[in-house]
């Protein structure tokens, strides 16, 4: 059996340890605006422009790199360019902590071909749900819950 790796290089994440948004919250708050906490990162225009800023010098620094030493690379970079686009999934944070498993599921289906629709007759683009998943710190849980549950994911985007 042949299997392929490819690697994702993601330009921000939610976590301290790594920088992400909260980074560039900081650098907007050191030079003098007033945020309210980390969410502004997705809202406030400078804390955008920021981020905007940073990708765009990646861009021009490293996309052109990738691309000459293999042309068929994916390169996802949030603007009119993208290859693909991502999605994550987990119910179980989102919804009600007393939601059923069958409204979880409910909820991914919907969620998920709504996605689907968008990406293809909007952007037209490859949809690739990133990250998704069952929690074992949620009451529950099994092994054989977060296997049906990937099981079921998989059918539904393969159908489509």
């Amino acid at each position: 059996m042949n299997h392929t790796t490819l690697t994702l290089l993601p330009l921000v994440n939610n976590y301290n340890d790594y920088g992400g948004r909260q980074q560039y919250v900081k650098w907007v708050t050191e030079r003098g605006q007033s945020l309210k906490n980390e969410d502004e990162f997705y809202t406030n225009h400078v804390v955008k422009e920021y981020y905007k800023n940073h990708v765009k010098e990646w861009i021009r620094e490293m996309a052109a790199h990738v691309k000459t030493i293999d042309k068929f690379h994916l390169l996802e970079i949030g603007f009119e360019e993208i290859d693909f686009a991502t999605i994550h999934i987990y119910p179980e944070q989102w919804l009600s902590p007393n939601s059923s498993d069958e409204a979880q599921q409910a909820f991914v289906d919907g969620w998920v071909q709504a996605h689907i629709q968008d990406f293809n007759s909007l952007l037209k683009k490859t949809l690739i749900i990133g990250e998704f998943g069952k929690s074992d710190k949620f009451p529950g849980y099994s092994i054989e819950k977060r296997n049906n549950y990937f099981g079921h994911v998989h059918l539904n985007t393969n159908a489509s």
